[in-house]
């Protein structure tokens, strides 16, 4: 039985866009989308989001958040997360990138001499 009654998520004030969200979720999420497209699908993803104070698990290695940030996430987008400040988006992280940038992490942290590492005790 479908359900008579439709939970539909409630219009927020219209988020405004950063040229620098632009070009990253261009860079991260849609290569192929024009800018004023980028724009749209941030403004659709930013109606229907579920806002967070703290970012999701695979971005916490990556990802801290600040007084007065959130972290917009839609389920029908669920690799991607929008940073908004004071009602603007500021940028765009993807599962992927994130992922990227924790392998880099690991990697330069494995290049470090053993005493330089955190935890290392002395000897």
């Amino acid at each position: 039985m479908v359900p008579t009654t439709s939970f539909e998520p409630v219009q927020r004030s219209h988020l405004r866009v950063t040229e620098h969200a632009i070009d990253r979720y261009i860079e991260r999420v849609d290569p192929k989308a024009c800018r004023m497209e980028a724009a749209s699908a941030m403004d659709l993803i930013g109606d229907r989001a579920t806002v967070r104070p703290r970012p999701r698990h695979w971005m916490r290695l990556t990802v801290t958040g600040s007084p007065g940030a959130t972290f917009l996430y839609w389920a029908e987008a669920p690799g991607v997360c929008l940073l908004a400040t004071d009602e603007v988006i500021a940028t765009v992280f993807t599962r992927e990138t994130c992922k990227r940038w924790q392998r880099v992490r690991l990697m330069l942290a494995d290049r470090r001499p053993r005493d330089k590492r955190r935890g290392a005790s002395d000897v």
